[in-house]
């Protein structure tokens, strides 16, 4: 393959599409995306189940819009949800 040696080479081609770290929704609020949108909802079921790969940067590390108060209660609804799906992996 071409690259550095003990570089992973995957044996499909990548996603061009964009990435958008929040989605927004009909009500206003945001939605963490975890990949383009063809890809997202599969992403995130695949790190609940397995958690991030090695290597990875948490998600976290974009920050919530900030444009509205229902944003707020978006990101809190999101923060709630986290804290459940941790407590589910680690009682």
């Amino acid at each position: 393959g071409v690259g550095k040696s003990g570089e992973k080479v995957i044996p499909f081609s990548v996603c061009k599409g964009k990435y958008q770290p929040w989605k927004k929704l009909k009500d206003g609020t945001y939605e963490r995306n975890f990949g383009c949108f063809r890809h997202s909802q599969s992403r995130k079921t695949k790190i609940e189940s397995f958690g991030l790969r090695e290597g990875w940067e948490s998600f976290e590390q974009w920050p919530y819009p900030k444009y509205s108060l229902s944003s707020q209660e978006g990101l809190a609804k999101d923060q709630l949800q986290q804290r459940t799906r941790a407590e589910k992996k680690y009682p």
